[in-house]
Formats: C-alpha cells, structure tokens, sequence
C-alpha cells in the first residue's frame, strides 16, 4: 500500500480526507484547558483583583484604546517600545466585555493561546492529514504541562507570543506547500508576534521571506496551480494580506511620522556598536532543547539566580536528540510526504534563524525570552516522528501508533486541564497583596478636588504603582505620575502631571522602605499587607539584618543563603503613605 495516501483502515487518512470525529476529537482536547481555564476564572473570585507589574503597566495602555492614540507596543527596559500596539487592541475586547476589569485581559491571553495552538493543530490536518495532527497535538500538549497554566493565562508580551509563533510557523509551512490562503494568516501571527516583542523580528523575517520564496518556486515548478492544493485567487490573497499588514501597521508608520519615532529608536538602538552575545552563545542555547534532556521535555526552567540567563550558557551537553531527528529526517527523506519534507526544511531555517537572532542579542540573554525555542524544538521532533511514522509504519502499526498518541494527547491535555481548573492568576501572590492594598487605599483615600499623584520610594516599589494606577482609575480617580525619562512611553504621555491640581501624593513602599517612611510625620500610612503580623516582622527583620551584617567577608554557607530566603520571603509587605502636597 502507498504510505503517501490515506489507508483503507482509516488509521491514518491524507489532506484531502473529510474530518471524522476522531479529528474533531482531538480538536476538543486541545482546546480544553483552556475552556476550562476560562471557566475557572470566571466562577472564581478573580473578576476584582489587579494585575501587577509589567502587566499592569499594559493594562494602562488596555485602557486608553480608544479613550487616546496608542500607536506602539509595550515598552522596553532599553529606551524604546516594541513596534506595535496589536496586542493592546485584541486585548481591549475581552477587558470591555469584562467591564474593563483585569480578568478579561486574563481571559484574553487565554483565547489567544487558545487559537494558536487549535490553529497549529488544525493546519498540520489540513496540509498533511491525521498522523501529523495528532503528532502536533502531542507535541502541543507537552508544552501545555510544561509551561504551566499561569504561563498559558499570562498577558505578559514575552510570553502571550510564544504559541502564537508556533501558529505563524505552521501557516508560514502551508504558505510554502502551495496553500496561499494561509499566507494572510502568517501575516497576522507574525505580525502579532514581532509588534509585541521585537525578539521575533528576525526569525519572523526569514521565515516568511523561505516560505514565500518556496511557494513562488513551487508555482514555478509546477504550474499555476499545486496540484496538492488548487488554488483560484492569488490576487486576493495579495490583496486581503496588504490590506491587514496596512491595517496593523497604519498605528506604529504615524508614531514613525510624528513626534513618536520609536522605530527610529528601536533601529538606532539595535544598530549601536555593542558587544553581543555571539554564535558560540547562541549554539549551546539553542542545542540545549536538542539534548536528552530539555527543557520542553521535563519542564525545567535552568536560569542563574544573578543574572537570569539560561545555565546552558556555561554548559551544553551533546545534542544527541538533534542528531537523532537528523537522522530521521535523512533517512525518511526520499520516501515521505513532500509536506512533511517542506515542514522538516521549514524548521531546519527557523534553528537557523534563532540562531542568528540569538547571536546578536546585545545585553543579557534572559531565559524567560527563550520559550519560543521550546516551540521549534518540539515542532522539529514531531515531524521527525511523522517522517518516521509515514516511512517505516506497517497499516498495523499505524493504528497502534495513532492509538498511542491519541491517548497521550488525551493523557497530556488532561494535566493541563486540572491545573487550568486549579491555577490561580499570574504573580497569584503579589496579586493578592495589591487587591488588599487597593482596597484599603480606597477605602481611607481623603475626599478632595484634584489628581492623585502616585510615586514610588524605589524601583522595587515599580511592581505595584502602575496596578495601584489601574484599580484607582477604574474608581474614576484621576491619577498622575511625575514625569521621568521612560514614564511617557510607558504609561501614557496624558498620565505625566501637568500643573493639575494635586489632591494628594501616594507613595509606595516595599519591604525594609516601610520602615524608612515610617520615620517621616507627614506621611500618614493608609494601607499596609504584610505575610505576617507587624510584631513578628519586627523580630524577622532584626534577625535579617544580623545575618546580612555578621560573617560578611566570610563565604555564604547553604543553611545560612536558605535562612535569608526564608526570612524575606515572611517579611515581604507593602505599604502606602499619603501626603496631600507634592513638596511634602
């Protein structure tokens, strides 16, 4: 029997099959945990609470849709913003819907993962048929389990781009198998994912410009039409695909022309005379998710505790798992499907491509950028296993072998699914210290004409001004920040105070700053959340500072680095200081 067509048993069927319920199946079981998340979420007591840090900061930005211009993405630590606002826009729906609370951002991000990953699935059965799917589906839900449902819940741009890369990877695969109408759906996820994180532009960049040039090629090659896949409009596939690039670009091209110019700064920025991180770097990155052991597979998150960068850094171990994929890839070559030979060439040039962009990181490497790699590595095993599958599998072993994935898909979903359903919010602690917070500070905020003027006592304090922002807005109290150098791009230029009339200053303090602000009479407390009573943080935070000061010169022992944790693990409390003039 050809292997390349669908098998009498139906064990495997090819692209041009009608879905059965076996397809549909596994549909509903990919899309389960995050249904379930949802549904967690909303029966839960999450529709009130805050988001912090740097989704707060986005939430800001969520609110101004539509209110002011907002023309780039999320800002960056480095001076500039990445390039697009998208991310603000697709979010602003579900957080209307939920009466602009920061559940529907949550919700949000649940339903754009929830695409992605359908997405991938549903377009490995379109283009290569059932083995492949089910293959992804696996793959899919491997990452389900090991990223963890506050990650796949998280609004957070470095992590709300990760499965979306994934759906832009196997639309840029269909684009290059002959399937044009895929290529507006590349445009969209990749342009989601570049304009959230500038980190992709190079890979998106590559990748679009192989399977576009592949497409073209096989036209060429072939006639006007594939014969895998009849295609009647390419002109309107042009047309629909500049119109939405035009559509999503219009926003950063007028920040470009105006005053903005943050692409200006991004390119200078990027362009500067800086040391980078290097090829040699890059490869023991991006080798570490091709060894026996990698971080998709056991769900291990290896980064230092100083700088974050991936541990891999300083040791790689051989990639055996990359060289077995090798040889898969080499041996199946000549007796598989063309389309999983266009996917196995399609990631060969995404590896290269990571490594490129990897290699002229300037700065840090932070591991938490790095989880698109857990998508190309799992994408580069499953079509190792379909090429093997489609080259060697008897019509026995291919139901055995569909069996077994089904079951693993339903097996992995199934985790995923009960951690959905028990999983709390991103940052569940930190959230549940700025919902009290938020609620103390407007319970005892005095009632007087003017703007809120919000400050930090230091840059740690940064976590929770901008949630502090966000829950006072959305009790209609005008709020502003005192200019600096990053707070216009970052929150809004309308929120930088102006010579408003100042009803009060709000100054937020963490930690060992609660006790510091205290000593200032003019400041009066008028909310404070701590993990434990004021007395015992008193006697905890003596004895932290006995343990910072004694055997300073001497080397830290385990017992003593664990006994350190703990303590500020239990002294870790907010507080919030009014004064109602700015100079006082």
């Amino acid at each position: 029997m050809d292997r390349n067509s669908a098998s009498d048993d139906g064990a495997d069927v090819d692209a041009t099959t009608p879905w059965s319920w076996l397809d549909w199946l596994v549909i509903g079981v990919v899309a389960a945990p995050f249904l379930v998340g949802i549904v967690a979420l909303l029966a839960g007591a999450h529709p009130s609470v805050s988001l912090v840090g740097d989704n707060a900061i986005n939430e800001l930005r969520i609110r101004d849709v539509g209110n002011h211009a907002v023309l780039v993405g999320p800002y960056s630590r480095d001076g500039w913003n990445h390039p697009g606002p998208l991310l603000y826009y697709l979010l602003a729906v579900p957080y209307r819907l939920f009466g602009s609370r920061s559940a529907g951002i949550v919700v949000g991000a649940l339903i754009i993962n929830a695409l992605s990953a359908v997405g991938m699935v549903a377009i490995a059965r379109r283009v290569a048929g059932r083995m492949l799917m089910i293959v992804t589906a696996s793959a899919v839900g491997l990452l389900f389990v090991n990223l963890g449902a506050l990650y796949l819940r998280d609004p957070w741009n470095p992590r709300i781009t990760v499965l979306p890369f994934g759906l832009f990877l196997y639309a840029a695969w269909a684009l290059a198998c002959g399937r044009e109408w895929y290529l507006p759906v590349a445009a969209v996820a990749g342009t989601f994912c570049v304009q959230s994180h500038i980190g992709y532009a190079p890979l998106i960049l590559v990748v679009g410009l192989w399977a576009i040039g592949t497409s073209l090629w096989g036209r060429r090659t072939r006639g006007s039409a594939p014969p895998t896949t009849p295609t009647r409009a390419p002109t309107a596939v042009i047309l629909v695909t500049v119109g939405l690039l035009g559509l999503m670009w219009i926003g950063p091209l007028v920040d470009q022309l105006g005053r903005g110019r943050n692409l200006s700064r991004t390119v200078s920025y990027f362009s500067q005379d800086a040391p980078t991180k290097g090829f040699r770097a890059a490869a023991r990155v991006v080798g570490h998710e091709f060894t026996v052991t990698p971080d998709w597979v056991v769900g291990t998150k290896a980064a230092s505790q100083f700088t974050g960068e991936p541990t891999s850094l300083l040791h790689t171990p051989w990639p055996w798992l990359g060289a077995a994929i090798i040889g898969i890839a080499v041996v199946s070559w000549h007796r598989t499907r063309r389309e999983l030979r266009v996917l196995a060439t399609g990631v060969t040039v995404t590896v290269c491509a990571c490594l490129l962009a990897i290699a002229q990181t300037i700065g840090p490497l932070y591991d938490y950028r790095l989880r698109f790699l857990w998508v190309v590595a799992a994408t580069a095993a499953g079509v190792a296993i379909a090429m093997g599958i489609n080259r060697w599998a008897t019509p026995r072993a291919l139901r055995s072998a569909t069996i077994l994935l089904v079951a693993t898909v339903v097996g992995l979903a199934g985790v995923a699914t009960v951690q959905a359903a028990t999983s709390d919010l991103p940052e569940p602690t930190f959230v549940r210290t700025m919902t009290s917070i938020d609620r103390e500070v407007l319970a005892r905020l005095p009632a007087r004409p003017g703007v809120i003027v919000i400050r930090r006592a230091s840059l740690t304090g940064g976590l929770f001004t901008s949630a502090l922002a966000v829950s006072l807005e959305s009790a209609e109290v005008p709020i502003r920040f005192e200019a600096t150098r990053e707070l216009p791009a970052a929150v809004g230029a309308h929120r930088m105070l102006r010579g408003e009339r100042v009803r009060g200053v709000l100054t937020l303090a963490v930690d060992q700053e609660i006790e510091e602000l205290a000593r200032f009479p003019h400041l009066r407390e008028i909310a404070y959340h701590g993990a434990e009573s004021r007395a015992r943080r008193a006697k905890d935070l003596a004895e932290l500072r006995r343990l910072y000061l004694s055997d300073r010169d001497a080397p830290p022992t385990a017992a003593r680095t664990d006994r350190i944790r703990r303590l500020a693990d239990r002294t870790h409390a907010v507080a919030v200081y009014f004064t109602p003039s700015l100079t006082g």
